[in-house]
């Protein structure tokens, strides 16, 4: 059985839990044997040769519309360069790549050729990242910004990961979910806060607990859904929550684009 089949399979069967740590555990070994094979000077060497990461939340900007983020994942058919395109021609303001719901091993290539192709479009590596290398590894393929998850790493490993984001000068997303992740976010300073993820996939739940937290939320940081939106009316329910950003299907940005962006108060260029 292929990898990827066997986690989608996990996913219908078993605990969704159990499948994340499943590919986490994966990404571990893999990150091993990348890290063998291309040490970290290397790695380095590749994101010095990379253009300066263009902005994504992390730039002072008042205008009142809803940055839309277009997410790319695996499917039966997946070409993220052509989706990629596709999505920027229906009004996508920047790219999401999340492979990370199936045990996958070539996410940084993928991402390499998606910011080639749309060397002025923001690339998201909205994958796990699992320590400071796949950071380093992340701006090798050109990735313009990064989302973090508060609970997939220890709080020591987690700052050192996003410091070293920042002085490559990625945009940085970090979800929180308890008041206690907050808390460490508000020390981290990122330039986004994130709610709700890609397990749950529950919009309600997300906005409760921006609601719960919103009282703690730096004035600086913008706020935004972790987790891909699949219906108008989730994108409407985030709106009416006041977040700067959205991430949202594929399909939806192509099948529903115009009434999408009238949500979204945008015009296409």
């Amino acid at each position: 059985m292929h990898p990827s089949t066997f986690t989608e399979s996990a996913m219908s069967t078993g605990s969704l839990q159990i499948n994340r740590d499943i590919i986490l555990a994966t990404k571990r070994q893999q990150t091993r044997q990348r890290q063998a094979k291309l040490p970290e000077a290397a790695v380095q060497a590749l994101a010095e040769m990379q253009s300066r990461p263009r902005p994504l939340l992390n730039e002072v900007d008042d205008r009142p519309t809803v940055t839309l983020i277009g997410q790319i994942n695996r499917t039966r058919i997946y070409d993220p360069v052509a989706t990629a395109v596709a999505l920027v021609k229906h009004g996508a303001h920047a790219i999401s790549l999340f492979t990370d719901h199936v045990i996958y091993d070539e996410d940084f290539d993928d991402l390499r050729m998606i910011a080639r192709a749309l060397p002025h479009v923001p690339v998201l590596y909205q994958n796990y990242p699992i320590d400071p290398y796949s950071v380093l590894s992340a701006r090798g393929a050109d990735a313009s910004a990064m989302m973090f998850y508060t609970s997939l790493m220890k709080p020591e490993e987690l700052r050192a990961s996003l410091t070293r984001a920042q002085r490559w000068g990625m945009a940085v997303l970090l979800q929180v979910k308890a008041q206690s992740e907050m808390e460490q976010a508000q020390a981290l300073s990122p330039h986004a806060l994130c709610f709700g993820d890609e397990v749950s996939r529950t919009v309600e739940r997300a906005l409760r607990t921006l609601d719960e937290l919103r009282p703690l939320i730096p004035c600086h940081a913008k706020i935004m859904l972790a987790q891909r939106l699949d219906t108008l009316r989730d994108v409407e329910m985030a709106v009416a929550a006041g977040v700067q950003a959205v991430i949202v299907s594929a399909d939806l940005i192509r099948t529903e684009g115009e009434r999408l962006r009238g949500i979204l108060k945008l015009q296409l260029g």
